[in-house]
């Protein structure tokens, strides 16, 4: 266990240095937004492209990494909706915001780091089929289900007309991203195998390198700033849907389709079992929910210090020649 907890400690003292960076008024708001802007803009597109360009995306286990976690993350959005819908009785808005939360996890600032600790390499393949199925899939369907549900309340005329347009928005939104930018450019530098000039390569390595640190202090530092007005029953729904529903459903669709190498189905479950993505509350917040997911996201970086290290015992049980 300790060896476990040599993993987890050092992420979780990370957040909690930005954590009291903030509450203590070392760093201001301002600060920790322009760390986020950097890691999302720069440092998080900069490891995507190193990763990408160097690695053989038509070989291995590419295609069922992303059907395995792409149809895990719709069964736990599915699962979770139907559990808030029905036997929480929320509404058809309020069920898509919670279900959002409990299918997309925060893989770039959160679950790359915990891979790096964990696996002698992280496997480029299966981290980038994970963006691709959160900024492609995961984040669209999330988008889309708030906007038509919130649209459907205000009238179904005026709603088709305002869904179109917000279709529209959310789809040059995606394509604009500098992440989206990084694996298209990462993809054509790997199938046409274009050799990247080492000046770029080697600037782009040391981008890289600072994205895990960056990206975790930011975390603790939003969560300095979050001021969560009310505790509602269902964050303790969300968050725990998020750490444990979502992995076992990565599980259940490794179980139904073929197998992968071991790293990959490591890199799977570890990525699934990460709190949900950090501008849950922002994306939400448009929707009138923004401090219930505020205070979703905080129960779940509590407690997946937790999970997370269960998590990996379990992996390090049953993986040992992986991450010993």
């Amino acid at each position: 266990m300790l060896d476990i907890l040599s993993i987890t400690l050092p992420i979780f003292l990370i957040i909690t240095l930005g954590f009291i960076a903030v509450k203590r008024a070392i760093i201001n708001a301002d600060a920790i937004n322009g760390m986020g802007r950097y890691v999302l803009t720069f440092a998080l597109p900069a490891l995507i492209f190193h990763a990408l360009s160097g690695a053989n995306l038509g070989a291995g286990d590419g295609l069922v990494f992303l059907l395995v976690y792409t149809g895990g993350s719709l069964l736990s959005f599915a699962l979770g909706f139907a559990l808030v819908r029905y036997v929480f009785s929320s509404d058809k808005l309020f069920s898509s915001v919670q279900a959002m939360g409990m299918a997309m996890s925060n893989s770039a600032f959160f679950g790359y780091p915990v891979l790096s600790f964990l696996l002698h390499q992280v496997p480029a393949q299966g981290f980038t089929m994970t963006l691709i199925t959160e900024n492609l899939i995961m984040f669209p369907l999330g988008l889309f289900c708030l906007e038509f549900f919130s649209q459907q309340q205000q009238g179904a005329e005026r709603g088709r007309k305002a869904l179109l347009r917000q279709l529209g928005a959310i789809f040059l939104r995606v394509v604009r991203s500098p992440i989206m930018l990084a694996i298209i450019l990462g993809g054509l530098f790997s199938h046409f195998q274009w050799p990247v000039p080492k000046v770029i390569d080697d600037t782009m390595a040391i981008l890289l390198k600072s994205s895990a640190a960056v990206a975790l202090f930011a975390i603790g530092g939003s969560l300095g700033g979050m001021r969560v007005a009310e505790v509602h029953p269902n964050m303790l729904v969300v968050a725990l849907c998020k750490l444990i529903l979502h992995p076992l459903c990565i599980l259940l669709m490794m179980l139904l389709l073929p197998a992968m190498a071991l790293e990959m189905q490591v890199a799977a479950v570890v990525l699934a079992a990460m709190p949900m993505f950090s501008v849950y509350p922002i994306i939400t917040g448009q929707f009138g929910h923004g401090k219930f997911t505020s205070g979703a996201l905080v129960a779940a970086i509590v407690l997946s210090f937790f999970s997370i290290t269960l998590w990996l015992w379990l992996i390090r049980l049953y993986v040992p020649q992986l991450t010993g």
